[in-house]
């Protein structure tokens, strides 16, 4: 086996890998990907991306000279949300003048400190465009001086308002003072509103909880103002790998050889020998448990998908992005779950309880049971049936609280410590632990969702000892 001190195999097949290895093949490392399908992330974290990401990523594109990042918009589909919680619902991820008129329309209560709502507006509309150029602006400002400038260790809400124009600081405060209200209130007629709540820091920021920060509010505001997108990872893909010329493998992580803590080599179903390893990177959702161990992972919620088989039964359905949830449900064995098109297909995500050894059998009756009780309740004049034929294990995992966040409204949620590994030692036959490994994922339990784990990777170098 031919030695060589500068060895990255990064674990996991998604866009975020490539990014991670287009940024670090210029320190002249042999870098490979390994497409393993266990490695992946879910629906939602792993193709979402909200405006302030884009603009977070066409800096780094352009700074550190990477073709498809700097050319991100190419690669992005318009992708609107819809929010059905209740009888209530919201659609978001348009322009950012739309989904303000949206807010303030659907959801009075969390402006209340807005006045006279109606003439703001027609005000709006009225200037819908310097509106707009705005919210770009300020992302784009924001953004690249994150990505230039800001790690978790240095970033602050302030680095967000110093810049902020005084029309969005104003929509903030009003919707944090709302936020800390509901998020603390036991009111049953709040209930819709704190369900609500929780949807939205779900899907933007990949958390199942109200506890939160001023930092992290702000940040939710701003990405539900603008429009949300779908990257086509495909394509993406193959521009990097045409740009910086990495090696990548189809096939299985069989085993993973350790020596003195440190992963040395790992056995691949496409290779007849062992890949050496110098350093090794796992980004996915959760890992197969019986080959990584990561410490301290949290109550949370992984997807069931089913593909649905009449589909002309729900030409209703465009192309967004369908969230559905009743205030009754989150929280419990089942959620919610979401509804979107893909390639002509119509799939279902069901949000259930990941228990320990979990497979998807021990929710299959309980979940389509659920579907087609919801179904008649959002759409009770459509009389839908709904039939399957498929259905798989999906790779969505979302924390449903978190023991170091804090309801305090100053403190500033930052990612914890790299979580710890363990790793199948083959020839012991146990868990072990390593010390050339990192995770990126949402089970670090990053406080901005996507951002959280760009802000990660573009600083992943100083985790490679030199």
């Amino acid at each position: 086996m031919k030695k060589n001190e500068n060895h990255l195999n990064i674990v996991g097949d998604s866009y975020l890998s490539y990014i991670a290895a287009s940024h670090l093949s210029a320190e002249k490392r042999d870098i490979s990907i390994i497409d393993d399908p266990s490695y992946r992330f879910g629906e939602i974290y792993g193709s979402f991306i909200s405006e302030l990401d884009k603009y977070f990523m066409h800096a780094w594109g352009k700074d550190k000279e990477i073709g498809p990042l700097k050319n991100i918009e190419k690669y992005l589909t318009p992708k609107p949300l819809e929010f059905s919680i209740d009888h209530l619902k919201i659609c978001l991820g348009q322009a950012p003048f739309l989904n303000i008129i949206e807010l303030l329309r659907k959801v009075p209560s969390f402006f209340k400190g807005l006045e006279e709502k109606d003439k703001l507006i027609k005000d709006i509309v009225r200037n819908s465009d310097q509106f707009d150029d705005a919210y770009y602006n300020f992302c784009r400002l924001v953004g690249a001086n994150i990505f230039r400038y800001k790690s978790f260790q240095n970033l602050l809400i302030e680095d967000f308002l110093a810049h902020c124009p005084d029309s969005f600081k104003k929509i903030y405060e009003v919707f944090a003072d709302a936020w800390f209200t509901y998020s603390k209130s036991f009111n049953e007629g709040d209930r819709t509103k704190k369900s609500l709540m929780y949807l939205w820091r779900t899907i933007y920021q990949n958390k199942l909880s109200v506890k939160t920060s001023e930092f992290e509010v702000f940040h939710l505001i701003l990405v539900m103002l603008g429009p949300t997108y779908q990257i086509d990872q495909q394509l993406f893909k193959d521009d990097c790998k045409k740009e910086k010329g990495f090696n990548t493998f189809k096939g299985q992580v069989l085993n993973f050889t350790q020596r003195f803590g440190n992963v040395r080599s790992i056995e691949h179903s496409s290779k007849n020998g062992p890949m050496e390893t110098n350093q090794l990177f796992i980004l996915c959702s959760t890992p197969p448990e019986d080959k990584v161990e990561l410490a301290r992972i949290y109550p949370g919620y992984t997807s069931v998908l089913l593909r649905v088989k009449n589909c002309k039964d729900y030409d209703f359905i465009n192309d967004k992005l369908y969230v559905f949830g009743r205030s009754g449900d989150l929280g419990t064995r089942m959620s919610f779950w979401t509804i979107h098109r893909n390639n002509g297909e119509l799939w279902i995500s069901a949000k259930v309880k990941k228990e320990n050894a979990y497979k998807i059998e021990f929710d299959l009756p309980f979940v389509k049971e659920k579907l087609t009780r919801d179904l008649a309740y959002f759409y009770p004049h459509k009389n839908l049936r709904p039939q399957f034929i498929e259905k798989k294990q999906g790779h969505d995992f979302y924390y449903q609280e978190s023991n170091w966040n804090s309801f305090t409204r100053v403190k500033l949620a930052r990612i914890p410590v790299s979580k710890k590994f363990k790793i199948f030692d083959a020839n012991k036959h146990r868990f072990r632990k390593i010390k050339n490994a990192n995770y990126f994922g949402p089970l670090k339990d990053g406080p901005l969702g996507l951002l959280s784990l760009l802000m990660e990777l573009k600083d992943c170098q100083k985790l490679i000892p030199r």
